[in-house]
C-alpha cells in the first residue's frame, strides 16, 4: 500500500498551527476538513468531493484545497498507477500545492502550517513514485523532504502529534536503505535515525494522539510485517486499523492478510466473502480477495483444486499491474501456494517454477518462513 502516508497530517496542522489563523478560526471549516478526510478514508468519495470544493472555495490562495484534491485522486482509484485516469489530476494537484508552499516559504521559512503541507505533499508524491517503481522521481524529493523532516524534530516539542513523523524518520532512516539498497548513497549524509526510538514514537502516537493514530497504525502494520518479521504484532495493529476504518476495502484486505500470515483463522472466510462483495468494481482488492481465498482453501480446507483456481484467478487479475510491480508482494503468496500444491501433487518441475517466481516477486523474507 501503500498506503496514505500523510492524510491525517492535515487535521493536525489545521488545528494546532499558529499560522494563517484568520483562515482557520472558522470552526465550521475545520469540522468540514475532518469530515472530508474521514470520508476519503472510508471510500465516500462523492461527499468528500463536495466538501473539498467547499473547502477550496473558502480558502482561496491557500494550498489546502489542492492538497485535499491530491489525496482524493490518490484514494479514489487506489492503487494509483501511471495509466490511471486520475493520475494527471493527482500529479497536477500536488505539484500545484508544492509550488504554492514554496512561494510562501520563500518569505516565511518558519511558517509551521506551510512547512507541514509541503512535507505531506512531497511524501505522497514519493509514495506514488515508489509504489510504481519510479525511484528516480522519488529520489528527487528526498533532499527537500529531509530538510522539512528536520524541522519536525523541533516542532515535536510544541505538540505530541509530531511523534508520528519523527517516528517514521527514526525508523525508516535506518531500515529502509537496508531493504532498498538503491537509497543507501542518498541517505548516507543524512542524520542517523534510531529504530527503537522510532517504534516507540509510533506506538505512542496510536495510544495518545488524536489525529495521527490512523497513519501510525498503517505504518506499524507495514513495519512489523515487512521489516520486523513479526506477523502477530502486525495483526494487532491491522485489526485496530480496520476497526477504525470499516469501509476501507484495502484496510479490510490488509486485516485478512495478517490473519492468514499469523495463522489466525477466526472469521477469515467471512471476511474474505465480505471483501469479494465490496470489490466488485475494484480489480485490485478483488485480486487480493482471490489470493487470500486461495490461501484459506489450501491451508485450512486442503481443497487444492479450488485453491489453485483462486490463486490463478488472482494472478490473472494482477496482470493489469504487471508493468509497475505494485502487486508483486501479493502475487508472492499465490506463487508460493501453487508451488506447495504442485509439490504435493509430485509435479516437481512446476513446483520449482512457481517457487522461483515467488523469489523474483518477493521483497521481504517473511513469505518464506
Amino acid at each position: 500500500m501503500k498506503q496514505a502516508l500523510t492524510l491525517i497530517f492535515v487535521i493536525f496542522f489545521l488545528q494546532f498551527s499558529q499560522a494563517q489563523v484568520k483562515i482557520f478560526e472558522n470552526v465550521q471549516l475545520l469540522d468540514s476538513i475532518e469530515v472530508c478526510i474521514d470520508h476519503i478514508y472510508n471510500y465516500q468519495f462523492d461527499s468528500a468531493k463536495v466538501l473539498i470544493e467547499y473547502i477550496d472555495e473558502q480558502t482561496a490562495n491557500h494550498p489546502i484545497g489542492t492538497f485535499l484534491y491530491g489525496m482524493y485522486y490518490y484514494w479514489i482509484n487506489y492503487p494509483l498507477t501511471p495509466d490511471s485516469e486520475y493520475v494527471s489530476a493527482f500529479l497536477d494537484s500536488l505539484t500545484c500545492c508544492i509550488n504554492i508552499t514554496q512561494r510562501i516559504l520563500h518569505d516565511d521559512k518558519n511558517n509551521a502550517e506551510i512547512n507541514l503541507l509541503s512535507l505531506t505533499s512531497r511524501a505522497l508524491l514519493m509514495m506514488y513514485y515508489a509504489d510504481n517503481g519510479i525511484y528516480r522521481k522519488a529520489i528527487e524529493h528526498i533532499y527537500p523532504q529531509y530538510k522539512l523532516a528536520m524541522k519536525s524534530f523541533r516542532l515535536r516539542e510544541r505538540n505530541a502529534e509530531f511523534n508520528y513523523y519523527t517516528g517514521l524518520y527514526n525508523y525508516y532512516r535506518e531500515e529502509y536503505p537496508k531493504a532498498h539498497p538503491i537509497f543507501k548513497p542518498v541517505v548516507y549524509f543524512m542524520k542517523r535515525g534510531n529504530t527503537k526510538k522510532g517504534l516507540e514514537e509510533l506506538r505512542y502516537t496510536t495510544e495518545n494522539c488524536i489525529f495521527m493514530d490512523t497513519e501510525a497504525y498503517v505504518f506499524l502494520v507495514i513495519i512489523y510485517l515487512n521489516y520486523e518479521n513479526n506477523p502477530k504484532k502486525a495483526l494487532k495493529y491491522a485489526r485496530e486499523l480496520y476497526n477504525l476504518n470499516l469501509n476501507n476495502r484495502f484496510f479490510l484486505a490488509r486485516y485478512i492478510e495478517l490473519k492468514l500470515v499469523a495463522k489466525d483463522s477466526a472469521r477469515v472466510e467471512e471476511l474474505i466473502q465480505k471483501l469479494l462483495v465490496r470489490s466488485e468494481q475494484d480489480e485490485f482488492t478483488k485480486m487480493l480477495a482471490y489470493i487470500y481465498k486461495g490461501m484459506y482453501e489450501e491451508i485450512y480446507n486442503q481443497n487444492y483444486t479450488i485453491a489453485m483456481y483462486d490463486y490463478k484467478k488472482g494472478l490473472k487479475l494482477a496482470e493489469k499491474y504487471e508493468i509497475y510491480g505494485i502487486a508483486n508482494n501479493f502475487k508472492t503468496y499465490a506463487y508460493l501456494g501453487l508451488s506447495r500444491i504442485y509439490k504435493i501433487k509430485e509435479k516437481e518441475d512446476l513446483s520449482e517454477k512457481y517457487y522461483e517466481k515467488a523469489e523474483d516477486a518477493a521483497k521481504y523474507d517473511y513469505y518464506f518462513d
